[in-house]
C-alpha cells in the first residue's frame, strides 16, 4: 500500500518516535550519540571539533537534545569551552546556542560546578575585537541561556552571579562602541548578537538596581 510509505515518511519528517522507523532512528540517534560523546575526549582537536560540529547539526532536534543531557554530552561540551584550540570552541558554543535556546537543557549551562555561564563569558571576552565570529557566537549562546522563555526554574539571570553580569555588561558596552563603525559580515553578526544581549542584561541590571533603591528608601522611611 502507498498509504503506508506516506505514513512513514511523515514518521520520519516529523522526527516523533511512533512507527517502526521513529524506532529505528530513535536507537540510531543514541548510538551515534554515545559515539560522538567517546570522540569529544580523544586527544587529536580536529576530531574534537569535527564532533562538536555534529553536535551543533544534532541539537537543533529537540528529541536529540533531550539524549544528549541523558548521555551527558551536554556536560562535555560545556566543559570543553576553556578547550586550548580556537576550532574546538567555535564548534562547542555554537552546540551550545542550541542547548541554551531550550528550557529543559539550559540548567546545564548554570551548573555552578560546570561553570558554563561563566566560560562564556570569558570566551566573549577574550575573542574581543580579534575573534569577532567567536565574540558572536558566544554572543548569541549567553542570550538564548539568559532569555527567561519560562524556564522551569525561574529566570536565569537570577542564578548567576551579579558581578559575572555586570562584568559582561561592561566588555559589551566597549566591544559595541568599537565595532559600531566596522563594516563586513563579521561586524554586522556581532552588532547583532552582541547588542541583543547588552539590552537584554541592562533590562535586567536596571530592574535589580530599581528593586535595591526601593529597599533603601523603605530603609530610610523607618529611621
Amino acid at each position: 500500500g502507498g498509504s503506508n510509505g506516506g505514513r512513514a515518511l511523515h514518521v520520519h519528517a516529523s522526527g516523533s518516535g511512533s512507527g517502526r522507523v521513529g524506532q529505528v532512528l530513535f536507537s540510531a540517534h543514541r548510538a551515534v550519540i554515545g559515539d560522538l560523546v567517546g570522540v569529544l575526549v580523544h586527544p587529536n582537536d580536529e576530531a574534537v571539533a569535527e564532533a562538536a560540529r555534529a553536535f551543533g547539526n544534532l541539537s537543533r532536534d529537540t528529541q536529540i537534545r533531550r539524549f544528549m543531557a541523558g548521555s551527558r554530552a551536554d556536560e562535555a561540551l560545556v566543559m570543553l569551552l576553556d578547550h586550548n584550540s580556537r576550532d574546538v570552541v567555535f564548534a562547542v558554543a555554537g552546540a551550545l546556542v542550541n542547548i541554551a535556546a531550550d528550557p529543559e537543557c539550559k540548567e546545564v549551562l548554570l551548573d555552578e560546578d560546570l561553570q558554563g555561564c561563566d566560560k562564556l563569558v570569558s570566551v566573549v571576552r577574550r575573542a574581543g575585537l580579534r575573534d569577532l565570529p567567536m565574540a558572536a557566537v558566544g554572543c548569541k549562546a549567553l542570550y538564548n541561556l539568559l532569555l527567561d522563555l519560562n524556564s522551569p526554574n525561574g529566570p536565569p539571570m537570577m542564578a548567576v552571579e551579579d558581578e559575572t553580569l555586570g562584568m559582561l555588561y561592561t566588555s559589551l558596552d566597549e566591544l559595541l562602541d568599537a565595532t559600531e563603525g566596522g563594516g563586513g559580515d563579521g561586524y554586522q553578526d556581532l552588532l547583532a548578537a552582541g547588542g541583543a544581549l547588552h539590552n537584554l542584561l541592562g533590562h535586567f541590571l536596571a530592574s535589580q538596581t530599581q528593586t535595591l533603591n526601593n529597599y533603601e528608601d523603605l530603609g530610610e522611611e523607618k529611621n
